[in-house]
Protein backbone atom coordinates (compact mmCIF):
# COMPACT_ATOMS: atom_id res chain seq x y z
CA UNK A 1 0.00 0.00 0.00
CA UNK A 2 1.18 3.27 -0.70
CA UNK A 3 0.96 6.10 1.43
CA UNK A 4 0.40 9.52 -0.80
CA UNK A 5 -2.52 8.80 -3.24
CA UNK A 6 -3.21 10.92 -6.21
CA UNK A 7 -5.47 14.16 -5.41
CA UNK A 8 -8.66 14.33 -7.53
CA UNK A 9 -7.19 16.07 -10.60
CA UNK A 10 -5.55 12.83 -11.19
CA UNK A 11 -8.45 11.26 -12.78
CA UNK A 12 -9.07 13.21 -15.89
CA UNK A 13 -9.54 12.69 -19.64
CA UNK A 14 -6.17 10.99 -20.11
CA UNK A 15 -6.47 8.58 -16.67
CA UNK A 16 -9.80 7.40 -18.66
CA UNK A 17 -8.64 7.19 -22.35
CA UNK A 18 -4.92 7.42 -22.09
CA UNK A 19 -2.93 4.67 -21.15
CA UNK A 20 -2.73 6.26 -17.29
CA UNK A 21 -4.66 3.41 -15.84
CA UNK A 22 -5.28 -0.40 -16.69
CA UNK A 23 -8.49 0.85 -18.60
CA UNK A 24 -6.36 1.57 -22.22
CA UNK A 25 -9.12 3.32 -23.45
CA UNK A 26 -12.92 3.72 -22.48
CA UNK A 27 -14.17 2.66 -25.81
CA UNK A 28 -18.04 2.38 -26.59
CA UNK A 29 -17.57 -1.21 -27.62
CA UNK A 30 -15.84 -2.40 -24.86
CA UNK A 31 -17.90 -0.47 -22.98
CA UNK A 32 -20.99 -2.05 -24.41
CA UNK A 33 -19.03 -5.89 -23.54
CA UNK A 34 -18.63 -5.24 -20.03
CA UNK A 35 -22.27 -3.81 -19.75
CA UNK A 36 -23.74 -7.00 -21.20
CA UNK A 37 -21.79 -9.33 -18.96
CA UNK A 38 -21.89 -7.27 -16.17
CA UNK A 39 -25.79 -6.88 -16.34
CA UNK A 40 -26.00 -10.55 -17.33
CA UNK A 41 -24.39 -11.66 -14.06
CA UNK A 42 -26.25 -9.25 -11.92
CA UNK A 43 -29.40 -10.44 -13.36
CA UNK A 44 -28.38 -14.30 -12.45
CA UNK A 45 -26.41 -13.67 -9.02
CA UNK A 46 -28.65 -10.49 -8.06
CA UNK A 47 -32.15 -11.02 -9.59
CA UNK A 48 -34.26 -9.15 -6.50
CA UNK A 49 -31.76 -6.40 -6.07
CA UNK A 50 -31.86 -4.85 -10.02
CA UNK A 51 -35.93 -5.37 -9.96
CA UNK A 52 -37.64 -2.30 -8.66
CA UNK A 53 -34.38 -1.26 -6.45
CA UNK A 54 -32.68 1.67 -5.77
CA UNK A 55 -28.80 1.53 -6.63
CA UNK A 56 -25.62 3.49 -6.00
CA UNK A 57 -22.33 2.37 -7.90
CA UNK A 58 -19.58 3.80 -6.11
CA UNK A 59 -16.92 4.97 -8.86
CA UNK A 60 -19.60 5.18 -11.29
CA UNK A 61 -16.85 6.75 -14.15
CA UNK A 62 -18.97 7.76 -17.33
CA UNK A 63 -22.23 5.52 -16.05
CA UNK A 64 -22.15 3.29 -18.10
CA UNK A 65 -23.51 0.17 -15.89
CA UNK A 66 -25.94 2.67 -14.03
CA UNK A 67 -27.62 3.32 -17.85
CA UNK A 68 -28.53 -0.32 -18.28
CA UNK A 69 -29.99 -0.47 -15.03
CA UNK A 70 -32.02 2.67 -15.13
CA UNK A 71 -33.09 1.16 -18.37
CA UNK A 72 -34.35 -1.93 -16.97
CA UNK A 73 -36.51 0.34 -14.04
CA UNK A 74 -34.19 0.63 -11.59
CA UNK A 75 -33.64 3.98 -9.97
CA UNK A 76 -29.44 4.97 -10.00
CA UNK A 77 -27.40 7.48 -8.45
CA UNK A 78 -23.96 7.06 -8.80
CA UNK A 79 -20.66 8.69 -7.18
CA UNK A 80 -16.97 9.37 -8.32
CA UNK A 81 -13.88 11.26 -7.48
CA UNK A 82 -13.11 12.28 -11.11
CA UNK A 83 -15.46 15.68 -11.94
CA UNK A 84 -14.48 14.99 -15.77
CA UNK A 85 -16.28 11.25 -15.72
CA UNK A 86 -18.92 12.88 -13.83
CA UNK A 87 -19.63 15.57 -15.94
CA UNK A 88 -19.90 13.38 -19.41
CA UNK A 89 -22.13 10.86 -17.38
CA UNK A 90 -24.31 13.61 -16.57
CA UNK A 91 -24.60 15.09 -20.27
CA UNK A 92 -24.03 11.99 -22.07
CA UNK A 93 -25.29 9.07 -20.44
CA UNK A 94 -27.65 9.92 -17.57
CA UNK A 95 -29.02 13.43 -18.11
CA UNK A 96 -31.95 12.53 -16.41
CA UNK A 97 -30.45 11.40 -13.45
CA UNK A 98 -27.70 14.37 -13.48
CA UNK A 99 -28.81 15.13 -9.74
CA UNK A 100 -27.90 11.86 -8.79
CA UNK A 101 -24.72 11.54 -9.99
CA UNK A 102 -22.03 13.22 -7.09
CA UNK A 103 -18.61 13.94 -7.38
CA UNK A 104 -16.90 13.18 -4.44
CA UNK A 105 -13.82 10.96 -3.13
CA UNK A 106 -15.65 7.43 -1.79
CA UNK A 107 -13.95 7.29 1.25
CA UNK A 108 -15.86 10.36 2.50
CA UNK A 109 -19.56 10.88 4.15
CA UNK A 110 -21.93 10.81 1.62
CA UNK A 111 -24.79 12.71 0.74
CA UNK A 112 -27.90 9.88 1.17
CA UNK A 113 -29.91 9.13 3.99
CA UNK A 114 -29.77 6.13 5.70
CA UNK A 115 -31.31 2.88 4.52
CA UNK A 116 -31.20 4.31 1.37
CA UNK A 117 -30.36 1.49 -1.21
CA UNK A 118 -31.25 -1.92 -1.90
CA UNK A 119 -28.02 -2.36 -3.81
CA UNK A 120 -24.96 -0.88 -3.93
CA UNK A 121 -22.13 -1.84 -6.25
CA UNK A 122 -18.37 -0.92 -6.56
CA UNK A 123 -15.93 -2.43 -9.45
CA UNK A 124 -12.03 -1.88 -8.99
CA UNK A 125 -12.47 1.83 -6.52
CA UNK A 126 -11.76 0.56 -3.33
CA UNK A 127 -8.40 0.12 -4.14
CA UNK A 128 -7.44 3.51 -4.83
CA UNK A 129 -9.15 4.56 -1.30
CA UNK A 130 -6.28 5.88 1.44
CA UNK A 131 -9.30 5.14 4.07
CA UNK A 132 -11.53 2.38 2.75
CA UNK A 133 -13.19 1.97 6.33
CA UNK A 134 -15.33 4.98 5.46
CA UNK A 135 -16.75 3.95 2.45
CA UNK A 136 -17.86 0.61 4.26
CA UNK A 137 -19.24 2.27 7.11
CA UNK A 138 -21.21 4.60 4.54
CA UNK A 139 -22.21 1.22 2.40
CA UNK A 140 -23.71 -0.49 5.98
CA UNK A 141 -25.24 2.86 6.50
CA UNK A 142 -27.29 3.60 3.47
CA UNK A 143 -28.22 0.29 2.78
CA UNK A 144 -31.41 -0.64 3.89
CA UNK A 145 -31.83 -3.97 6.02
CA UNK A 146 -31.10 -6.78 3.90
CA UNK A 147 -29.43 -4.87 1.00
CA UNK A 148 -26.58 -5.96 -0.83
CA UNK A 149 -23.19 -4.71 -1.14
CA UNK A 150 -20.58 -6.43 -4.02
CA UNK A 151 -17.02 -5.04 -4.24
CA UNK A 152 -14.63 -6.40 -6.73
CA UNK A 153 -10.82 -5.78 -6.22
CA UNK A 154 -7.55 -6.83 -7.37
CA UNK A 155 -6.35 -9.20 -5.61
CA UNK A 156 -2.81 -8.78 -3.61
CA UNK A 157 -1.79 -12.83 -4.19
CA UNK A 158 -2.03 -12.33 -8.11
CA UNK A 159 1.06 -10.22 -8.53
CA UNK A 160 3.10 -13.40 -9.06
CA UNK A 161 1.46 -15.47 -10.88
CA UNK A 162 -1.08 -13.60 -13.05
CA UNK A 163 0.67 -9.83 -13.12
CA UNK A 164 2.95 -11.40 -15.79
CA UNK A 165 0.05 -11.63 -18.37
CA UNK A 166 -1.24 -8.89 -17.65
CA UNK A 167 1.60 -6.81 -17.40
CA UNK A 168 3.11 -4.10 -15.24
CA UNK A 169 0.36 -1.81 -13.34
CA UNK A 170 0.63 1.06 -14.20
CA UNK A 171 -2.22 2.84 -12.08
CA UNK A 172 -0.42 5.10 -9.66
CA UNK A 173 -3.54 5.41 -7.40
CA UNK A 174 -3.34 1.81 -6.80
CA UNK A 175 -2.45 2.62 -3.02
CA UNK A 176 -4.50 -0.48 -1.01
CA UNK A 177 -4.39 -3.84 -2.79
CA UNK A 178 -4.67 -6.74 -0.32
CA UNK A 179 -5.64 -10.69 0.12
CA UNK A 180 -9.04 -11.96 0.54
CA UNK A 181 -7.44 -12.24 4.37
CA UNK A 182 -6.42 -8.47 4.45
CA UNK A 183 -9.73 -7.23 3.43
CA UNK A 184 -12.21 -9.57 6.02
CA UNK A 185 -12.02 -7.78 9.04
CA UNK A 186 -12.62 -4.88 7.63
CA UNK A 187 -15.96 -6.06 6.15
CA UNK A 188 -16.80 -8.30 9.21
CA UNK A 189 -16.88 -4.56 11.22
CA UNK A 190 -20.11 -3.34 9.71
CA UNK A 191 -21.52 -6.65 7.93
CA UNK A 192 -22.65 -9.78 9.57
CA UNK A 193 -22.80 -11.86 6.68
CA UNK A 194 -19.75 -11.79 4.32
CA UNK A 195 -18.43 -13.91 1.07
CA UNK A 196 -15.26 -13.88 -0.80
CA UNK A 197 -15.07 -15.33 -4.15
CA UNK A 198 -12.00 -14.98 -6.17
CA UNK A 199 -12.68 -13.90 -9.54
CA UNK A 200 -10.77 -12.99 -13.08
CA UNK A 201 -12.78 -9.65 -13.14
CA UNK A 202 -11.11 -8.03 -16.19
CA UNK A 203 -11.92 -11.42 -18.39
CA UNK A 204 -15.18 -10.40 -19.84
CA UNK A 205 -13.48 -8.46 -22.07
CA UNK A 206 -10.41 -10.62 -23.26
CA UNK A 207 -10.21 -12.63 -26.09
CA UNK A 208 -10.42 -16.61 -25.81
CA UNK A 209 -6.86 -17.03 -26.74
CA UNK A 210 -5.90 -15.12 -23.47
CA UNK A 211 -8.41 -16.77 -21.62
CA UNK A 212 -7.14 -20.29 -22.39
CA UNK A 213 -3.05 -18.92 -21.74
CA UNK A 214 -4.37 -17.58 -18.26
CA UNK A 215 -6.09 -20.83 -17.23
CA UNK A 216 -3.42 -22.92 -18.17
CA UNK A 217 -0.24 -20.72 -16.91
CA UNK A 218 -2.00 -21.17 -13.22
CA UNK A 219 -3.63 -24.98 -13.56
CA UNK A 220 -0.72 -26.68 -12.00
CA UNK A 221 -0.36 -24.22 -9.13
CA UNK A 222 -2.28 -25.36 -5.91
CA UNK A 223 -5.54 -23.96 -5.40
CA UNK A 224 -4.86 -21.95 -8.61
CA UNK A 225 -8.42 -19.60 -7.80
CA UNK A 226 -6.96 -18.05 -4.63
CA UNK A 227 -4.34 -16.33 -6.95
CA UNK A 228 -6.81 -15.49 -9.57
CA UNK A 229 -6.68 -11.36 -10.78
CA UNK A 230 -9.74 -10.08 -8.33
CA UNK A 231 -11.45 -10.49 -5.70
CA UNK A 232 -15.10 -10.32 -5.25
CA UNK A 233 -17.30 -9.72 -1.21
CA UNK A 234 -20.58 -10.26 -0.69
CA UNK A 235 -21.57 -8.41 2.31
CA UNK A 236 -25.52 -8.26 3.38
CA UNK A 237 -27.00 -6.03 6.26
Amino acid sequence: MGSHPPDADYFDQAYFEGNVSHYGGYSRHMAQRRVELLMAFFQKRFPQQIRGARILEIGCAYGYYLKALHEAGNEVFGLDISSYAIQRAREEFLPQRAEHLVCQSADEPYPFPDAHFDFIYSLDTIEHLPRPEVMLAECARTLRPGGVLYVVTPNKKSDVWVRPLYGPDRDASHINIRTAEGWLPEYRRYFEQVQVEYVNFESITAPRWYLRLLAWSVSWVHKPLKITHHLAFTARR
